[in-house]
């Protein structure tokens, strides 16, 4: 789980505490092309919701779905998205994603996605 920072304050104050920004930028993912890619190495990050923008420098459609996806056949495929196109994944009311349960494979090598979430 993402913890902030402590950042002791002067004698006779209290320490304060500075939160993990929210929503929590997961940044830039790029892969080659047929590798498929998790979001994010952390098991332990859930999130709210999920948002993903393939990137406007994108000459080619990226997949986001399973690790086992196949952007052939498209099973496990659960979105294309073509350069610069969003997509948002929201958990719902009491429901939560688990990021790193999300992959990435792309068309053209060096291509990819900006993806953010707000943690819980």
């Amino acid at each position: 789980m993402l913890t902030g920072d402590s950042v002791c304050a002067p004698t006779g104050e209290e320490e304060v505490t500075t939160p993990e920004p929210n929503p929590y930028p997961l940044g830039k993912l790029t892969t080659t092309a047929g590798t498929k890619v998790p979001l994010t190495s952390d098991a332990d990050l859930w999130a709210k919701w999920l948002e993903i923008t393939a990137l406007n420098t994108n000459t080619t459609d990226v997949y986001l779905g399973k690790s086992t996806m196949n952007t052939t056949t498209l099973v496990g495929v659960q979105k294309i998205l073509s350069p610069g196109m969003s997509w948002v994944i929201d958990g719902g009311p009491g429901n939560t994603i688990r990021v790193a349960d999300y992959s990435l494979d792309v068309v053209t090598t060096g291509e990819g996605i900006y993806s953010t979430c707000k943690v819980l």
